[in-house]
């Protein structure tokens, strides 16, 4: 079994003044659009070779090779047109999403995340210029999952060079999140949006320099399934990296409130879980190393607890 090595860093509170320290702490966990769809176990299917892991649509995906030194895919996602997954499983669960709670999901992310995003920002910056500042030169190939709105784009120390692709289920956000990647000088031939989920990431193993997810895990079914698939598309050495709300700790009201009010959380925020401990999942996920801070933005109150950091996948098998 791999050994991972993990660093927790102290825990700060975000308010409007300067970051204060709290306490050492350990791990605890947030939210994003993807994955919000019933789980279901198909291990004793795929054996049977009934439903795909969506190599159906990575098939499908690479079978769109052209001469001209692009394909068909990027030409059609280019034009503005998001591409979905075909296989039996994947297509399941697309129609167990509700068109109209989508609009309305894609239409308040995009409206009500400024004071949020006003907020977390400085922990942005920092982790991403971390992440991904120097981390290759020239083209870089980066995977973010439950794109939503395209809010992290303008923390990418660059985008010069830069090849994105975003996995997200919820179409309806695909309009605002072209919108803010124009704003941020990402141009459509460099940017590729795909219909998905982080269970069934449609891209070949080994294929992306980093993964980004921020407010994702909270609302994945499988999160271990999501975090094996993170590894499997990333090349050796490759980071992951992510911000997610998380549990508040144990015994505590705020983690009480949590528990009380998941059910409706879960309800209206597309599968949303206020009282999961990621941190501690990222931890269990054999990476070879999580660098990982925890910090309370305390205007957020039961949505306060925050882990951020980067994993680093195996450089070795």
């Amino acid at each position: 079994m791999l050994c991972c090595r993990t660093k927790t860093h102290t825990l700060v509170s975000l308010t409007n003044q300067q970051p204060q320290v709290l306490s050492p702490g350990k791990l605890n966990f947030r939210r994003g659009p993807l994955g919000n769809f019933p789980e279901v176990d198909n291990t004793s299917a795929r054996r049977r070779g009934l439903l795909c892991t969506c190599r159906d649509s990575r098939d499908r995906l690479s079978s769109l090779e052209t001469t001209e030194g692009s394909t068909k895919q990027e030409k059609i996602i280019g034009a503005g047109t998001m591409l979905p997954c075909g296989c039996t499983a994947c297509a399941a669960q697309m129609r167990s999403r509700n068109g109209l709670h989508d609009k309305f999901l894609a239409f308040a992310m995009d409206r009500l995340m400024g004071r949020y995003e006003a907020m977390l920002s400085p922990v942005k910056a920092q982790l991403f210029g971390e992440a991904l500042g120097g981390a290759g030169k020239g083209a870089q190939d980066i995977l973010e999952i439950g794109i939503g709105t395209a809010p992290n784009l303008k923390y990418y120390p660059t985008l010069e060079g830069i090849r994105l692709t975003a996995v997200e289920p919820n179409l309806a956000m695909e309009q605002y999140a072209r919108r803010n990647a124009a704003a941020a000088g990402l141009d459509g031939d460099r940017l590729k949006l795909l219909q998905g989920v982080a269970e069934e990431i449609p891209l070949d193993d080994n294929s992306v320099d980093a993964v980004v997810g921020t407010l994702v895990m909270c609302s994945v079914p499988d999160v271990p399934r999501a975090l094996e698939e993170i590894k499997r598309v990333l090349r050796p050495g490759g980071k992951y990296v992510f911000l997610e709300h998380v549990a508040a700790p144990r015994g505590s009201f705020t983690r009480l409130a949590q528990n009380v009010l998941n059910p409706a959380q879960m309800f209206i925020a597309d599968g949303c879980h206020l009282n999961r401990e990621t941190g501690l999942t990222i931890e269990a996920a054999e990476f070879e190393e999580v660098d990982m801070r925890r910090f309370t933005v305390q205007e957020l109150m039961i949505l306060g607890p925050h882990v951020s950091g980067i994993a680093t996948a195996p450089r070795e098998a």
